[in-house]
């Protein structure tokens, strides 16, 4: 299991650092969307800081995974983003799905690997 989260690691920290970095300097080339995810992306481009402050976030989850550094963090902040991944691609933008969902499994085997550290979050105060 420990060198399936490794190649895992090692893909998602790529597509993230990659993807980050073309918010902050758009470089890749994207096929075509339906209406409503390019009326989503027109909005979150026009704030000005949004896609932005999204790709240094990717950016930096991408360093995590690919350091094996503080997967704990990784995961944690991993989480939020791979559902609003999760959320666009169902309902915008369906034919990009598979990336969202690679995305997915890798931050739920990153997490259940270290689910120890994350039961203290799941206990009632």
């Amino acid at each position: 299991m420990k060198w399936i989260e490794l190649v895992l690691r090692i893909i998602a920290g790529l597509m993230l650092l990659v993807v980050g970095a073309d918010k902050l300097s758009p470089f890749l080339t994207h096929p075509q969307s339906a209406a409503g995810a390019v009326a989503f992306k027109g909005a979150m481009a026009a704030t000005g800081y949004f896609l932005p402050f999204v790709g240094i976030c990717e950016m930096i989850i991408g360093a995590l995974l690919l350091s094996g550094q503080y997967l704990r963090l990784a995961a944690l902040m991993l989480a939020p983003l791979v559902l609003n991944f999760l959320m666009y691609h169902i309902m915008l933008d369906p034919a990009n799905l598979p990336g969202a969902l690679f995305l997915f499994v890798t931050g739920a085997v990153i997490a259940w690997r270290r689910r120890e550290a994350f039961a203290a979050m799941l206990q009632r105060s």
